[in-house]
């Protein structure tokens, strides 16, 4: 079947299926630069980053004024009365509202990953408003932790649209590489929930602290389906949300200094999304050193991460009876998970070497048959006597019934005789 010809952009991934090499029109017609001549392989394998493409300039209009205007705005908000706390979240709102934007254009390209960017998007503009809205109540002095409260809807959001990230990254993944994950989140929920849930819910803000815990959730999602794939651009756009989840997740502790850099990743991640990024063809796994950090450095560190904790609380007298058994079981669950995984990549090897034994042996029948059976054409080719011609048909009889030998009698009156045999 001949490979189909495409049009295709380089520099923004448009493309368009054409019946010949003849571009006509060339411009691309979402950013109107040139086009080039590509096959379904290369279409698919395209990356621009690997092949050095440098985007064209922006045909938009230059917003650098208007976007001096907006930096310089929170620094003169003083002069008019304006409490500097307000300003710790006049610059959040604006990047915020900034991400929202690029997490809606996403949308439309986002292909069976578009629940993802709604919520997204959507989840950005719960948190622009309560920038929004935090602002306000600094200014007035009053009701504080309003848009701290309203920030939690974004957190909800945001831990729904990593949902629907997992449980589609999850789909046709092999069993293993939700080990590389697992103990990646083992170790940061099992100290996360250590060091901030259980003094929050203790002795600190209730819903602020419920607020961490769903941003803490989104961030396992985001773990998970980032690991799914060892696609380079899956990867990339999975990591860039794992990187989003988790300053959102400091940014519950330290919201001034983190909140915009939630944003700058979001908007990132809007723009590493795309239909070639599911039409990816996975590499095969290589062993590098990556493999070799991943299979063997890294769970020993994960292993040897709690006793490393709680050893220290124990010499400083702040290991108490629970925690010692909190540490314990964890240390215990990582132990269990990372030689549960190689229990079964041993089977799973196993199995392989076994099907693949099978297979050869098959193959090996298969090739013995069809020799058979080409000699048997060949000889009734050659001659029309009946001996050799049945002798030949004895062959492939027996190659088809596994049998060492085969041969034909005939019935004389009560005497068989002989008429032809193969094999031993």
């Amino acid at each position: 079947m001949p490979s189909r010809t495409y049009h295709q952009c380089a520099f923004c991934g448009w493309s368009r299926e054409a019946s010949s090499a003849t571009l006509l029109p060339p411009g691309c017609e979402e950013c109107g630069s040139p086009l080039r001549v590509a096959t379904e392989a290369e279409l698919e394998h395209f990356d621009p980053d690997r092949e050095g493409v440098i985007p064209p300039p922006s045909k938009s209009p230059d917003v650098t004024g208007v976007f001096g205007l907006f930096v310089l705005l929170p620094l003169l908000l003083p002069a008019v009365g304006i409490k500097v706390g307000a300003l710790a979240f006049a610059v959040p709102l604006i990047l915020i509202t900034f991400g929202a934007v690029r997490a809606a254009k996403a949308v439309p390209r986002a292909g069976a990953r578009r629940l993802l960017w709604v919520l997204l998007a959507c989840g950005a503009t719960l948190a622009a408003l309560s920038s929004a809205l935090t602002i306000v109540t600094t200014i007035a002095d009053s009701f504080r932790l309003a848009g701290f409260y309203l920030a939690s809807s974004a957190s909800v959001a945001m831990l729904a649209a990593m949902w629907a990230f997992a449980r589609a990254s999850v789909k046709t993944a092999r069993l293993e590489r939700s080990v590389d994950a697992a103990l990646l989140l083992l170790l940061v929920v099992a100290l996360s929930v250590y060091f901030v849930a259980v003094p929050g819910f203790a002795h600190g803000d209730f819903v602020l602290t419920l607020v961490f815990v769903a941003d803490l959730g989104a961030v396992v999602f985001a773990t998970v389906g980032a690991t799914m794939r060892r696609t380079w651009r899956h990867r990339k756009l999975g990591w860039s949300l794992v990187a989003a989840c988790s300053a959102a997740t400091l940014g519950d502790g330290f919201v001034a200094a983190t909140a915009s850099g939630d944003v700058h990743i979001t908007a990132y991640s809007a723009d590493e999304e795309g239909p070639e990024v599911d039409s990816e063809v996975e590499p095969a796994e290589s062993m590098g050193k990556g493999w070799v950090l991943v299979r063997v450095v890294f769970p020993l560190i994960v292993v040897l991460a709690f006793p490393g904790v709680a050893i220290p609380l124990a010499v400083s007298g702040h290991l108490v009876a629970w925690s010692a058994a909190y540490y314990a079981v964890c240390f215990v669950t990582a132990l269990v998970i990372a030689f549960g995984r190689q229990a079964y990549l041993l089977i799973d090897n196993r199995l392989a070497v076994a099907r693949e034994r099978r297979l050869r042996e098959e193959a090996v029948r298969r090739n013995e048959q069809l020799e058979a059976l080409t000699g048997l054409a060949t000889t009734m080719t050659q001659t029309l006597e009946e001996t050799p011609i049945v002798e030949r048909a004895l062959d492939v009889l027996r190659s088809a019934a596994r049998a060492s030998s085969s041969a034909v009698h005939t019935r004389e009156g009560s005497a068989s005789t002989l008429r032809a045999a193969s094999g031993d």
